[in-house]
């Protein structure tokens, strides 16, 4: 079973994705953005069934589920977590256990239009509970360890245009 959890946390954040391109297209009361809310939801609520948590945070152009590395999810979803942390202002995204629908759709609203000038004065005005947003860790940006993925998502690139060629 520990080998499908990763697989149904990178499963999850596609759903996500889905969601935010979804709502893009359609209002919120259209039936395909309720459908991708739902199908999320579900996901979202089997995977806390049986682990209780899923964190996603996003450190650079990296994407990190539960201390682990999705690499090509940080590929596919670069955009995302650009403006997830440059625009948006939002580090991480913490579920638990018991996550409704409303919190889904706040979420939503945070990924698309912002939370303002403070994450927690949202997060409470919201009444998010089952749902956790923290700011970018700053001190990041610098590090051996942001360079070095830089270096390797690059390696990868130009290895995708040799091959494409």
């Amino acid at each position: 079973m520990a080998d499908n959890a990763p697989d149904h946390g990178q499963l999850v954040f596609g759903h996500l994705h889905g969601l935010i391109r979804t709502s893009a297209l359609y209002p919120a009361i259209h039936p395909q953005t309720r459908k991708a809310r739902e199908t999320l939801h579900d996901a979202l609520t089997a995977y806390l069934a049986a682990h209780g948590t899923l964190a996603y945070r996003f450190l650079g152009d990296v994407l990190v589920a539960n201390d682990r590395i999705l690499a090509r999810e940080s590929l596919v979803y670069r955009r995302l977590l650009e403006i997830c942390q440059k625009e948006r202002q939002i580090g991480s995204i913490t579920f638990t256990a018991g996550v409704e629908p409303r919190e889904l759709d706040a979420l939503l609203e945070g990924l698309t239009q912002g939370v303002g000038e403070s994450l927690s004065t949202w997060t409470a005005q919201k009444g998010l509970s089952h749902v956790f947003l923290e700011p970018p860790m700053q001190s990041e940006e610098h590090s051996a360890e942001v360079m070095a993925r830089r270096a390797y998502y690059g390696s990868i690139d130009t290895l995708r245009e040799i091959e494409s060629t």
